[in-house]
């Protein structure tokens, strides 16, 4: 239903413009100038609804509603998955709740969705990472990953690494020479990764991205495998149930040539890690890829599950601080506190952090029988 006090545009696509069947970017504005919207999603065609995050700031709105509290703070752009839209006319519609439960269509739009002929195909999936002097998880995430990817399809950025762990790996991916002095800079990182899964999506229809620590599995019950999942995903992204595996003190080293999973008895749900990295669209995280704000937000499917392994092995992990710690770090980084846990490396405030961190205040859970052999 209309509305005189829901005001919305759509600013992109325009009204009969023909577009690719791939990725659509819908970009507008739309706020209750009585009081925050509900909920907020887009409608295109038949495909399933995409839920919208309103909040980008737009200064051209704020000055046409400047009596209209709330309306500056009304942006939104999301992207759209077109490939399940046959070709032809196809209806936008932007839906509104209210305050009040009341349901509101302040703008709608049609556009022309073609096959364009001649376009190169894309291939269909790539897995990437970004690593420096990791001689245990690189080797540990090649070998996992290799086993749902092509060897051209797994990316490797090395940072400037010098124990040759990147080279014990090449030939069963692709090695790409990533440069910064400092060490630790999570701007830095956060933009390298942005730029290259982006640039990685125009030749891919979906990548992922993790942490050299960070592996994700399929639910076996539901899922054959990543290959499996990503043929099957109807999104532009989809969001992982995160947990932190942690060595319990009754439990021996860590041996990576064996089942990882099988020889660790707890781990702990994080909300932290319920990351979204497998996407169809270009993402945009914070830093530490914890949080991503160019997706809908959708919540943790438990079918996808990321297993972190920084606390795997409690010896190994304390080498890892120390060597890390007294790297290159750079200045923003430690005075705004990012990656502060990388630097935690004397004996007691270590073993704090190692049993008790703050991203460790979800109880422990037995590691389900089902997916123990996953990893």
């Amino acid at each position: 239903m209309e509305s005189s006090h829901v005001h919305a545009a759509i600013d992109e696509p325009l009204a009969q413009q023909v577009i690719d069947s791939g990725r659509l970017r819908i970009r507008g504005w739309v706020f209750d100038e009585r009081a925050p919207l509900d909920r907020v999603i887009l409608v295109v065609g038949r495909l399933p609804p995409v839920a919208v995050t309103v909040g980008a700031w737009r200064a051209d709105v704020d000055s046409e509603f400047e009596q209209l509290q709330g309306s500056g703070a009304s942006g939104f752009h999301c992207d759209v998955d077109l490939r399940g839209t046959a070709p032809g006319q196809v209806p936008v519609a932007l839906l509104a709740r209210s305050a009040d439960g009341d349901w509101h269509q302040p703008a709608a739009r049609t556009i022309e969705v073609t096959n364009r002929p001649g376009a190169t195909p894309r291939r269909g999936a790539a897995a990437f990472t970004i690593a420096q002097n990791e001689p245990a998880m690189l080797p540990l995430w090649v070998r996992y990953y290799e086993k749902h990817f092509a060897a051209d399809d797994l990316y490797v950025l090395d940072h400037d690494s010098t124990d040759r762990s990147a080279d014990a790996v090449a030939g069963r991916c692709r090695i790409v020479p990533v440069h910064r002095t400092a060490s630790f800079d999570h701007r830095w990182l956060r933009g390298t990764v942005e730029a290259f899964q982006a640039f990685l999506l125009r030749s891919y229809e979906t990548v992922l991205f993790t942490e050299v620590d960070e592996f994700v599995v399929t639910d076996p019950r539901h899922y054959a495998g990543l290959a499996d999942y990503i043929a099957r995903m109807t999104g532009p992204a989809a969001r992982c149930a995160g947990f932190n595996v942690v060595q319990q003190p009754d439990e021996p080293p860590i041996s990576f040539d064996e089942p990882i999973l099988a020889q660790r008895s707890y781990w702990h749900a994080s909300h932290g890690y319920s990351k979204r990295l497998l996407s169809r669209v270009p993402l945009a995280w914070s830093e530490g890829f914890h949080a991503e704000y160019g997706a809908p937000d959708d919540p943790p499917d438990p079918a996808l599950v990321l297993v972190h392994l920084h606390r795997v092995d409690y010896e190994r992990c304390l080498a890892r601080h120390r060597s890390t710690a007294g790297r290159n770090w750079s200045a923003e980084d430690v005075a705004r506190g990012d990656g502060w846990q990388n630097r935690v490396a004397g004996d007691e405030e270590f073993d704090r952090w190692f049993h008790h961190g703050p991203d460790l205040d979800a109880p422990r859970e037995m590691i389900p029988a089902h997916l123990r052999t996953a990893l």
